[in-house]
């Protein structure tokens, strides 16, 4: 019975100590800010629109299945808006398929994280960006490794795939919109962020993917801290709404058209009144 018992032991620690480091991303290579930016830079998509730059410019994060038409489209739109946009893919260039993403097995937010403030570093020195108008956009896994960015910047701590962190790793940012993201454990900001331009959650009101309660906790948290953070629930939507029928491998989620029109259109709007601020 001892014998077993001491087993018991040794598997349970083993376990923990094999979660604790996956949590703290000990597995993850480390690299230098311009090691990352040169993996992840071939796949950038650049969206610029016509006449003088620089340009205010969105900078967006995909889910776990990467970028799709729908981040595409959403590309255009604000490109014919008159807005630059870099989308920035965080799978293709390490050779991973999304299922083990999506899974959770590889590629937590915290490593993205990293990828967050790399791109940084490189989309503010591109000659058609307007270095200190940069619009975050995160779509569900992508809302994930921006709110580990917040809380990566905000401690001593670095991303788990960093050599280094850089000086002031979201200066520039304007605004940060997630869209239905990943808000439980291992989230790192749950308790909140002290960044302070304008956070806007949006849900897909029956989302069958992630919580919208938990969502709202971390909103309700910043609310109390008095940071700028708001959040809007589109009726009748799931996750991943705004995306193309086409975009979905298997499941029952689907594009929503009349949803993604109206979300188009308010992203419009919010983008010219934070740049107005």
């Amino acid at each position: 019975m001892r014998k077993l018992f001491i087993i018991l032991i040794i598997i349970v620690l083993t376990l923990a100590l094999g979660f604790y480091g996956y949590l703290e991303g000990i597995h993850i290579k480390r690299q230098s800010v311009a090691e990352l930016n040169e993996l992840l830079s071939g796949d950038y998509e650049l969206f610029v629109p016509e006449g003088q730059g620089p340009f205010a410019t969105v900078v967006g994060y995909h889910g776990c299945s990467g970028t799709l038409h729908g981040s595409r489209d959403w590309a255009r739109l604000f490109q014919q808006a008159g807005y630059a946009v870099v989308l920035v893919e965080s799978i293709k260039p390490r050779n991973l398929e999304w299922r083990e993403v999506c899974d959770g097995k590889k590629l937590w937010g915290s490593e993205r994280a990293g990828d967050v403030m790399a791109s940084l570093e490189t989309i503010r020195g591109l000659p058609f960006v307007n270095a200190n108008a940069l619009h975050l956009i995160g779509w569900s896994h992508g809302g994930w490794a921006l709110m580990d960015a917040f809380d990566y910047t905000a401690n001593e701590k670095r991303p788990p795939n960093l050599l280094e962190k850089p000086d002031s790793p979201l200066r520039g940012v304007v605004s940060a919109t997630l869209f239905y993201p990943f808000c439980e454990f291992p989230v790192r900001a749950r308790n909140g962020w002290p960044q302070e331009f304008p956070v806007h959650f949006i849900f897909a009101e029956t989302d069958s993917i992630v919580s919208n309660a938990a969502c709202q906790l971390i909103v309700d948290r910043q609310l109390e801290l008095g940071k700028p953070v708001s959040a809007k629930s589109y009726t009748n939507t799931d996750h991943a709404f705004d995306m193309r029928p086409e975009d979905f491998y298997d499941g029952d989620l689907t594009g929503q058209p009349d949803a993604t029109r109206q979300v188009h259109a308010d992203m419009l709007i919010n983008l010219r009144n934070w740049s107005l601020q």
